[in-house]
């Protein structure tokens, strides 16, 4: 699972942890993240031990990492992405 966690709705919820750090408090562990400057969002890639309650400002999204390449990802990190989620 993939995951974008929304920096403004973060604040706007209070909330000024860095997104790692709140990622992290949840007990989600993720392969790769990659910050969305342009969008205000980072996102976690290959998620595992997601709650099924999340805050507000965290939302699963359904991305190819392919299209993700010159946007903080590298040909080779999308690979090691594509390979983990053939794993599963």
């Amino acid at each position: 699972m993939n995951l974008n966690y929304d920096i403004i709705g973060a604040e706007l919820s209070g909330e000024q942890r860095n997104p790692r750090e709140v990622i992290q408090s949840l007990g989600i562990t993720s392969q790769h993240f990659t910050l969305q400057s342009v969008s205000d969002k980072w996102q976690f890639w290959n998620c595992k031990n997601v709650p099924k309650e999340l805050p507000s400002f965290i939302k699963e999204f359904k991305l190819k990492p392919k299209s993700s390449i010159g946007r903080k990802l590298s040909i080779e990190e999308i690979q090691a992405i594509k390979n983990m989620v053939r794993k599963k």
